[in-house]
Parts: C-alpha cells; sequence; structure tokens
C-alpha cells in the first residue's frame, strides 16, 4: 500500500511540474505576426483561431487587402493591424432591410487615442476614403450610395461608412472615432476594411425575421433556435438587445425585446423553451 502510495505521488507532482512548464506555451500571446506573411500584421487580441495571414484569404480578396494594408503602413501611422475572418458588415438591402454579415474578412488599422484623438488617426480619416475607393475600383467594385456617407461629418450611421460591391460580393470601409479598449492607456480609434461573399445566403435567412417583425435600422442574429422558437440578438448602430420571438403559420412574431428579463407568465404562456431565455421574473 505504501509502494502504491509512493508512486501516485511521484505520478501527481510529475503531472505538476509537466503543466507548469507547459501553461505558459499554451497561453503566450503574440506580438507580432503569428505565421510568415507578405506583410508583416501584429495581432493585439487573444483568440487566434479567427485570425489568418494573407495567404488565407480568398483570392478574390486577397489583392484588395494586401493592397489597402500596404498604404495603411505606408501613408498612415497606426499602432498596429490586424486580419481576422470573423470581421461584420451591415448591408442595407434593396429593400431597405438592415442585413447582418457575420463572416467578413476584415482588415483594422488601430490609431493610439491622444487626449480626443490622434494627429495620426485624422490624417488617416482624410486619405483613407480617397485612397480605398480607388483600389476597390481598380479591383471591379462599385461605391453603394445606399451604404455609402456624403461626407467625413455625415452621421446617419454614426461612423463614416463607405460601401462597395461588386456582385454580390460586399465590402465597408468604417471609420470609428469612438475611443474604445479595455485599458485606459490602449485605447483606439479604428478604420476597418470588410469583405464579404456571404450576403445572399445571409439575407435569405434574415429577411423573412425582418419582414415579419418590421425592423428597420436594425440588424439582427440569431443567437439559437429551437424548433418554432428563437433567440435573436438585436443591435443598433450602438446599443442593443434581444429578441424572444414565436414562428406561427409561417411568419415570426415578437414575444419578448429588450435589455432585460422576460416575463416568466410570457414564457410559460407560449410553452418557450427555457434554454433561449434562461432566467425570467
Amino acid at each position: 500500500m505504501k509502494k502504491t502510495a509512493i508512486i501516485t505521488t511521484i505520478v501527481f507532482i510529475c503531472a505538476v511540474i509537466i503543466g507548469s512548464l507547459t501553461t505558459p506555451i499554451l497561453q503566450s500571446k503574440p506580438t507580432s505576426s503569428i505565421a510568415p506573411t507578405p506583410l508583416a500584421i501584429d495581432y493585439p487580441t487573444e483568440d487566434l483561431n479567427f485570425y489568418i495571414n494573407f495567404d488565407e484569404i480568398d483570392p478574390k480578396f486577397k489583392n484588395i487587402f494586401t493592397s489597402i494594408e500596404k498604404f495603411m503602413k505606408s501613408e498612415t501611422k497606426p499602432f498596429n493591424t490586424w486580419l481576422t475572418q470573423s470581421g461584420k458588415i451591415w448591408w442595407i438591402s434593396e429593400e431597405k432591410l438592415d442585413i447582418s454579415i457575420q463572416e467578413a474578412y476584415s482588415l483594422t488599422a488601430n490609431y493610439l487615442c491622444k487626449g480626443t484623438s490622434s494627429e495620426e488617426f485624422q490624417k488617416a480619416k482624410q486619405i483613407f476614403g480617397p485612397k480605398t475607393t480607388m483600389i476597390m475600383s481598380g479591383n471591379g467594385y462599385k461605391l453603394n450610395k445606399t451604404n455609402s456617407s456624403s461626407s467625413l461629418t455625415d452621421e446617419q450611421f454614426y461612423d463614416y461608412v463607405l460601401g462597395y460591391e461588386k456582385g454580390d460580393d460586399k465590402c465597408t470601409l468604417t471609420i470609428n472615432s469612438d475611443c474604445s479598449g479595455e485599458d485606459k492607456s490602449t485605447m483606439f480609434q479604428t478604420i476597418t476594411l470588410a469583405c464579404s461573399d456571404k450576403y445572399l445566403a445571409t439575407k435569405s435567412i434574415q429577411e423573412p425575421i425582418l419582414k415579419d417583425l418590421r425592423y428597420q435600422n436594425s440588424i439582427i442574429n440569431i443567437n439559437g433556435q429551437i424548433g418554432n422558437f428563437a433567440n435573436i440578438e438585436s443591435r443598433g448602430r450602438r446599443g442593443g438587445g434581444y429578441i424572444i420571438a414565436m414562428l406561427k403559420d409561417g411568419h415570426w412574431q415578437e414575444l419578448y425585446a429588450g435589455q432585460d428579463l422576460p416575463s416568466c407568465a410570457q414564457m410559460q404562456k407560449y410553452q418557450v423553451p427555457v434554454e433561449l431565455y434562461s432566467s425570467c421574473y
């Protein structure tokens, strides 16, 4: 028995030592590109699963992103840049429906906030629109006026936005002047180019819900669906909430909308699966 206990103790100690040696490696955060790329990129985030290099971009978008990233660094001075395949696009359809594309290649330049703004960001803000439009035009894209700000002071989208399209492929340039970040010492203003070919597939899913619920100037994203019930994220240009909806006779109807907990009586009345709302009052 003593021999068995000793062996067990030794195994446990070895496991702890091995764990202490491997954990820092697994949790290390890159300060520069995580893989060889044609152009160096800094990755300022923890989740590497969605971060890619230029060789992994769909060839139809690769030239656009390499050209944009090149002038990002040569003509402006961002704090860092990062490239992801988990970007998002807000696109207003011809029917004036707000479609939320959740799968988009996205290239972001971060400009460190200094006071209310930075000289680097202000310079970039002035040149990004014309330069991006020239690059997009050279790649066969046209400016979509419905999805574009008329000027740098146009506040209809809150941010300054330019929308480009080539057939079913959609791209948006978004210049966000807000200072945001997790730490006051690293607050950023951002400029982001996002492109996706998932517009039609996304629209076919979201269009019936948007029409039935009569949502305008807000985008939706289905968080979860069980049978004829769904939990749907609803978001404006800034802020948002969620919706509990039910599909009845081929149409969606709203049971709850807001940011608080739904009514237990309402959820029980329609027998909404508890997994879609967790708590109620």
